[in-house]
C-alpha cells in the first residue's frame, strides 16, 4: 500500500495536532480545495477552476468548521506551477497558507518547532488585533504574551531569555573567569547587562546575532536566519504574522548558550566584539534593516 503522506507531511500534520489538542481546532491532511471555500461561481480562470478541484492542501487546520490556516510542505514533488496556482487560490479566498520546509521542522525552541510556532503566531496575531487592532501605538510582538491558552508556562515566546537565564547559575559560579568589566555583575547573577544582540528583517526573512560579553571586547555569540513564506493574509494580519524575530533570536541564543558552556569549560575562545559589527553591516549591504537590537556599538 502507498503512503497517505509523505515523512515530512506527516510530521507537520503531528505538530498540527499537538497545538489542536489545546486550542479547541482541528487538523485535516490532504483536503481537497475545492471542500474548504467555494468556487462555483467565483469567477476565478478555468484552469484555476480545475486545480482547486483535483489540488489539496497538505496539512489544514480549521477553527468553528472553517479553514484557520493551511500549512504546505515543500519536499520533493511539488510543482512551482501548482505551488502559484495554490497561492493564488488563497489570495483570492482569503485562505491563511505558510509553506514549509524541513529546516522549520528542524528549528526548534524548548519544544515548539518553527511550524508549532507559525501555527501559535496566528493565535496571538488575532488575539492582539480584537484587543490592540485600533490602536496604531500598540506594537505586536509574540515575546509580549504573558501568557497563551494551552502554553504550560508564562512567556512562552520568551525563547533568548530563557537560553540567557540558564547561563545565570553557572556564570556565576564560574565569576572569577570573566573579568572587572562584568564579573560583579556575573557574580549576582545579572548577565543583561552584558547582553548584545541585533536583528534585522527584509521582507519575510530574519537574521540575528545573540552575544554575551565575556570580557572587554570579547563574546560568545550565536547567529541564525528564518524566513516564512505567507499567503492569503489581509494586510494587517500578513504583516504582523511576519514578526518571527523571538523565534530567530531564541534560535541564535540557544548557540550562544552553548558556545557560553563550552567557554566555561575551556572549549571555546571568545570572539572580538567587533564580529557583531561585521555582520550588521554585512546584513545592511545586503538589503537587509535593522528591527531590533541592545548594547550595540554604532557600526
Amino acid at each position: 500500500m502507498k503512503p497517505l503522506l509523505t515523512q515530512g507531511e506527516n510530521s507537520v500534520l503531528e505538530v498540527a495536532k499537538a497545538v489542536c489538542d489545546v486550542t479547541e481546532t482541528t487538523p485535516f491532511a490532504k483536503m481537497r480545495i475545492a471542500d474548504v471555500v467555494r468556487i462555483e461561481g467565483s469567477g476565478i480562470s478555468d484552469d484555476l477552476y480545475r486545480y482547486a478541484l483535483s489540488a489539496h492542501f497538505d496539512v489544514l487546520i480549521a477553527k468553528h468548521n472553517k479553514a484557520f490556516l493551511a500549512i504546505e510542505f515543500d519536499g520533493a514533488g511539488h510543482a512551482p506551477a501548482n505551488d502559484a496556482k495554490k497561492a493564488l487560490l488563497c489570495d483570492r479566498f482569503g485562505i491563511p497558507m505558510v509553506r514549509v520546509t524541513e529546516k522549520h521542522l528542524d528549528a526548534k525552541q524548548f519544544g515548539d518547532t518553527a511550524v508549532g510556532f507559525f501555527i501559535w503566531q496566528l493565535f496571538c496575531v488575532d488575539a492582539f488585533l480584537a484587543e490592540y487592532g485600533s490602536d496604531s501605538y500598540e506594537r505586536y510582538d509574540p515575546y509580549f504574551f504573558a501568557s497563551i491558552p494551552g502554553k504550560s508556562r508564562n512567556w512562552p515566546f520568551a525563547y533568548s531569555e530563557r537560553w540567557r537565564a540558564r547561563l545565570e547559575r553557572p556564570f556565576r559560579a564560574a565569576a572569577d573567569k570573566f573579568d572587572s568589566s562584568v564579573r560583579d555583575f556575573y557574580a549576582h547573577g545579572i548577565l543583561q547587562f552584558g547582553t548584545i544582540f541585533s536583528t534585522f528583517h527584509k521582507g519575510l526573512e530574519c537574521c540575528s546575532v545573540y552575544a554575551q560579553r565575556v570580557g572587554r571586547d570579547q563574546i560568545i555569540f550565536g547567529e541564525a536566519e528564518l524566513a516564512v513564506e505567507i499567503h492569503g493574509l489581509a494586510q494587517r494580519r500578513f504583516e504582523l504574522f511576519g514578526e518571527i524575530a523571538t523565534f530567530t533570536e531564541g534560535l541564535a541564543a540557544e548557540k550562544m548558550y552553548r558556545q557560553g558552556m563550552a567557554f566555561l569549560e575551556g572549549n571555546c575562545a571568545p570572539t572580538s566584539e567587533e564580529y557583531i559589527r561585521l555582520k550588521s553591516r554585512e546584513w545592511k549591504a545586503n538589503g537587509f534593516k535593522l528591527s531590533k537590537a541592545l548594547n550595540v556599538k554604532p557600526w
